[in-house]
């Protein structure tokens, strides 16, 4: 098996690797046989593993060397592709017991298809699978794992894909070959503490990223990041067994495995690669990391506290901040102070200046004073976070300013990229209206593969705009949520995954929500799993996590309107497309003089002006007594959905 071992400050990456599990039978193997079922449009598909992984219950037997032992289960199903957007599901019916079934490496599955052909295209899992054979890809954004279930996250990542003859009625035999690895990391932390996440990052110098995407029909590279998260939930060790799903990558230079402790400590190794590394398909890489002291392999944060907090900071000493290549190195919390203190006085709002973050920052001080405010005292440069890590708190209890966030206020072309909040926000008072994890209020300015994992607890008594990533944004690409977000707003609100309005006439493109929304309103409630409000187009957007708004508004109308997209599109003439809702909780609840009144609530969006257009986009699951638009109306639907 292949192992990382952290001893005299590098984690030394070995490059041979472990089979998950042997192939039931060779790619180039194919049975017919007579199809014994009289329903003429029922065909039965015999799948197997077809290669080193397949679906979805997973024993661990390290063992007998094998990595991850992994079953078919019922209710497996893939969708079959006859044309790029005709296809057929199949399902392994209730009843299938794997001990009959070569041990769970093979199943039949039962389909009903209006079609027949030969080289058929196989994609596993079917609630994956876009509507096109073209749309459908490989992500592995997102993960969550259950520490009382270590394993049952995996069943969402298995992706396999497949060529299938198909003719009649005959039970063909279909070999699935896989597309991801698994990625074992055994994690130590210092007694007492309890992992929250695990981060894979490369260094941003490198030009071979992590690729978080990957087409499935040509299998070329979709997206690339610097850095790709798991949260975990429910540890109840110091001691713990991540497994991580990841696409084949080549990695250079460096890499860095970080785990956040729920103490607020961001524990981070680092990794020496010799010239390149690759990850390959179906097999387990496995990593022990235990911590041995700072300077053992590991990266410690620079400390924001209390003291910093009051003080004023430290100039940068490296960088002209001219351009992308030699920008001002913000090294040490002293250093980000000063960029603070510089903002929000006045005496810059650093316009085309560039910086980059050199450090992970760990906040303790009980005020958090946002980078920039309205009034002209807003932030406009380009903040490169280098795919560091701010973790602890960002809290306050009081201000005189409206937006809140790591920024508060960002302005004219400002860029907000590759930074990624682990803290916890929480405000309960003071006259923030938009509060985000990474920024508060993001106007004619870009927020670009940023995450927020942390908690959000916002109470304010007035009307708030809150999202993970940001209150407020004019264009997001490539922002991820998985952390929960819980709001108690006085009056209106708008609350997403990523933000709670978008703004401007622009594009929200590939992001991603995975975290839990809860929002207790007293007036409109406008919550989706992406965005609360839409005012820009919105492209390649997806939401698995659960939405729930209720409010106690005293009117009518709807004032209660949430989707698993967008909650309310709040501006005709705009576009919603390649979008999905994984989520089966989407829930609205309006109680208007103490009686339970009408909501607005749809898979996809709640209300939906009459001239924004929707195509390409579906639900990847039922949610019971919900169309895919809960009021208004679309004027180009595709039957793809």
């Amino acid at each position: 098996m292949n192992r990382m071992f952290i001893k005299t400050g590098r984690l030394f990456v070995a490059i041979a690797a472990g089979l998950l599990i042997l192939s039931a039978c060779s790619q180039s193997e194919e049975e017919y046989i007579d199809d014994k079922n009289d329903t003429p449009n029922e065909i039965s598909l015999v799948g197997t593993q077809g290669g080193s992984l397949t679906r979805m219950t997973h024993d661990d037997t390290t063992d007998g060397n094998h990595g991850l032992m992994v079953r078919w289960t019922e209710k497996d199903a893939f969708r079959l592709y006859a044309t790029s957007d005709t296809y057929a599901t199949f399902t392994i019916p209730d009843g299938y017991n794997p001990a009959e079934n070569n041990d769970g490496k093979t199943a039949t599955f039962v389909g009903s298809p209006s079609f027949d052909g030969t080289v058929l295209n196989a994609f596993f899992p079917d609630s994956r699978a876009e509507e096109s054979w073209a749309d459908c890809y490989f992500s592995v954004l997102g993960q969550i794992q259950d520490a009382e279930n270590p394993r049952a996250h995996l069943a969402d990542y298995n992706f396999m894909t497949a060529k299938v003859n198909l003719s009649g009625n005959e039970i063909s035999t279909v070999n699935f070959s896989h597309k991801i690895a698994i990625l074992k990391f055994i994690v130590e932390l210092p007694d007492g503490v309890l992992p929250k996440s695990i981060t894979l990052s490369t260094s941003s110098n490198s030009d071979a990223g992590i690729v978080v995407k990957q087409n499935a029909s040509d299998e070329t590279v979709k997206t690339t990041a610097k850095q790709l998260t798991m949260t975990i939930k429910k540890a109840m060790s110091n001691a713990h067994t991540a497994y991580m799903a990841i696409l084949p990558s080549t990695l250079k230079e460096d890499l860095t495995v970080g785990v956040e402790g729920d103490n607020g400590v961001y524990y981070s190794y680092t990794a020496e690669i010799d010239d390149v590394f690759s990850y390959d398909v179906g097999k387990v890489y496995n990593a022990t990391l235990v911590y041995g002291g700072v300077g053992n392999g590991f990266r410690t944060p620079s400390i924001f506290d209390n003291d910093v907090a009051k003080g004023d900071g430290e100039p940068w000493t490296k960088g002209d901040g001219k351009s992308s290549t030699t920008p001002f190195l913000i090294e040490t919390a002293q250093h980000l102070k000063y960029l603070e203190i510089n903002v929000n006085e006045g005496k810059s709002n650093y316009a085309n200046v560039y910086f980059k973050l050199n450090t992970d920052i760990h906040i303790t001080a009980d005020e958090w004073r946002p980078i920039g405010h309205v009034g002209g005292r807003g932030f406009y440069g380009i903040f490169d976070g280098d795919e560091r890590t701010i973790s602890g708190k960002l809290q306050s209890n009081d201000s005189d300013w409206t937006q809140f966030g790591f920024f508060g206020f960002v302005y004219q072309s400002a860029i907000i990229r590759n930074l990624h909040i682990t803290a916890d926000v929480s405000v309960s008072s003071g006259k923030w209206e938009h509060v985000g994890g990474v920024v508060g209020y993001a106007q004619a300015s870009s927020v670009l593969s940023c995450s927020m994992s942390g908690k959000m607890d916002v109470e304010l008594g007035h009307l708030v705009r809150v999202g993970g990533v940001g209150g407020g944004l004019s264009t997001a690409d490539n922002c991820v949520m998985t952390g929960a977000i819980k709001v108690v707003a006085g009056a209106d609100c708008r609350v997403g995954g990523v933000a709670g309005a978008t703004l401007d006439a622009l594009t929200q493109n590939s992001c991603k929500n995975y975290g839990e929304i809860d929002v207790t309103a007293a007036g409109f409630a406008y919550v989706g799993g992406v965005f609360g409000s839409m005012n820009s187009n919105i492209t390649d957007c997806h939401n698995y996590g659960a939405v729930k708004a209720e409010s106690s508004a005293n009117n009518s109308g709807k004032a209660v309107r949430v989707g698993g997209i967008v909650g309310y599109g709040s501006v005709n003439s705009r576009t919603l497309h390649t979008s999905h809702n994984a989520s089966t909780s989407i829930i609205g609840k309006l109680t208007v003089n103490g009686s339970e009144s009408e909501c607005s609530v749809g898979s996809l969006v709640g209300t939906l002006p009459s001239s924004t257009q929707v195509y390409n986009c579906c639900t990847s699951v039922e949610v019971d007594g919900l169309d895919l638009i809960g009021s208004g109306s679309m004027t180009t639907c595709t039957a793809s959905h």
